[in-house]
């Protein structure tokens, strides 16, 4: 295990699929390596989006004892329990999260590659 993937902990087997499936869908071809460092970053940037969406649906009175429990570095199951007693509507949030997140993905996946291609049969001027 390489220390980047130290940092960021085991990556619970049921994100590691959908991370895994959101390459597929983007029809990346990476090496066996090149994947697993895609999937480390796409689970860091994943923490990120969904943190953002928590942060803006947690009411604020509820806040401070989420910023609390983030302080003890609690297990994941802490979190969710914390997060499904006070978030409204906790399990949607994280449903449209995760399809926003596959979906924001792709569309740069996308873009990416349109850029690409335009570069390719642009000529370039000299």
């Amino acid at each position: 295990m390489d220390t980047n993937q130290k940092q960021i902990g085991e990556i619970p087997g049921e994100i590691r699929t959908y991370l895994e499936g959101i390459l597929e869908d983007g029809e990346m071809i990476l090496r066996d390596e090149e994947k697993e460092k895609m999937i480390q970053q796409l689970f860091v940037e994943l923490n990120r989006y969904l943190l953002n969406k928590v942060v803006q649906r947690l009411p604020q009175e509820k806040m401070q004892g989420f910023v609390d429990l983030n302080k003890t570095n609690p297990a994941p199951e802490k979190v969710t329990a914390y997060l499904q007693q006070n978030l409204p509507n906790a399990q949607e949030v994280f449903a449209k999260a995760f399809e926003e997140f596959r979906d924001i993905y792709l569309d740069g996946v996308d873009t990416s590659r349109e850029k690409q291609n335009k570069a390719e049969v642009s000529p370039t001027l000299e």
